[in-house]
């Protein structure tokens, strides 16, 4: 057990392929998000108004295509491991507004805070998984691995 620890660290290989099965992994809710929210923008513009309604009336379509743009740029940038760094924390300045105003369960009605605390705990996992990506990298499997 403990050999395998050192033997995993050893592995460039490895742990190229399992940062690549991450990004792959991370992204994919990005960009599945974003091509949603694109296609149906009025409906997101909807949801930033009704969730940011502090935001001016005339800002909101403005947030609500910044975000489609942070989900697929963000994601974009994940996945093809370029500029890997930035493009998680792309995805996590998108993610800081949707846990404070889109699943901040502690204002939701007890029917729902159950599911809104799900989805919250679930974007905090994935900030995790993009914060560890920002610290490591890309990996070799990656465009930022071929530019090294």
């Amino acid at each position: 057990m403990f050999g395998m620890k050192r033997n995993m660290d050893n592995c460039e290989m490895c742990q190229g392929v399992f940062l690549l099965v991450s990004r792959i992994m991370l992204s994919y809710i990005f960009l599945s998000s974003g091509i949603k929210h694109f296609t149906g923008i009025d409906k997101t513009a909807g949801a930033v108004a009704g969730k940011m309604s502090f935001i001016p009336e005339a800002l909101q379509p403005f947030f609500a295509w910044a975000a489609v743009a942070l989900l697929l740029l963000g994601g974009l940038m994940v996945l093809m491991g370029f500029k890997t760094r930035i493009g998680a924390m792309l995805l996590v300045l998108f993610l800081i507004p949707t846990l404070l105003f889109f699943h901040n369960y502690w204002s939701f009605p007890p029917e729902e805070m159950q599911m809104q605390q799900l989805q919250f705990n679930k974007n905090l996992a994935i900030m995790g998984g993009l914060f560890a990506l920002f610290v490591k990298g890309a990996g070799n499997y990656s465009i930022d691995g071929l530019l090294r």
